[in-house]
């Protein structure tokens, strides 16, 4: 096979109980891996990675909820000057099982996440990337922040996964940029211990008002 930057792409789905529930939102994170010539097909490599993503879900270390289900994980080569995935159709991996998160910790709120944020440790904004995890359950102390152990584990675990995935034959995680039709190898996982407002699940919510007439 010829050198590509194949796109990875995970999601699934918000439920609103842990056991089973109703579904709220579907959700997804995306990476991108540069693939040298010796790299594994894209079917068997696409295995692999669905491994990985998988394990990274359920892992508790994580603290994805088990409210999360994760329902597919996909690959494909991308055109590097426009950015669309070549592959028709797309590749897909699904569970056999149903897979949801490790954790039943305290919620976050719906409308918070925590990003992992990956770049190689320069300022180029090129190099910048990373993908905010599903609703995690994880406690938040009184200043509003997680623990660093919380957050040592989480990016411990996505640690995990983007090296499991650099250990396949020619591969390595990186961030794919438009401008310039760029990709830069990633060599650093950070997380924050604040957690993020995703403001299009806020801005979503519509609020109901309780009411007492004078």
């Amino acid at each position: 096979m010829a050198a590509e930057v194949r796109r990875i792409t995970w999601g699934g789905t918000s439920y609103s109980a842990r056991s089973a529930g109703t579904a709220l939102e579907i959700w997804s994170c995306q990476l991108h891996a540069f693939c040298a010539v010796g790299a594994l097909a894209l079917d068997p490599w696409l295995d692999a990675v669905a491994d990985l993503v998988s394990t990274f879900h359920t892992d508790p270390h994580t603290g994805i909820d088990e409210t999360e289900s994760l329902d597919y994980v996909k690959a494909s080569p991308i055109d590097l000057t426009t950015g669309h995935e070549t592959a028709d159709p797309v590749p897909q991996w699904t569970p056999l099982t149903a897979t949801r998160g490790g954790s039943t910790e305290t919620l976050l709120p719906f409308s918070s996440s925590v990003r992992v944020s990956i770049d190689d440790a320069t300022r180029s904004r090129r190099a910048k990337g990373g993908f905010y995890i599903p609703r995690l359950s994880i406690a938040i102390q009184q200043t509003g922040r997680i623990s660093t152990a919380a957050a040592d584990l989480i990016v411990g675990s996505a640690g995990a996964l983007l090296l499991g995935i650099n250990t396949l034959a020619e591969t390595q995680v990186g961030v794919y940029s438009r401008v310039g039709h760029s990709f830069t190898p990633s060599t650093r996982i950070r997380v924050g211990d604040v957690p993020d407002d995703i403001s299009r699940r806020r801005n979503a919510m519509r609020e109901t008002y309780s009411q007492y007439n004078l």
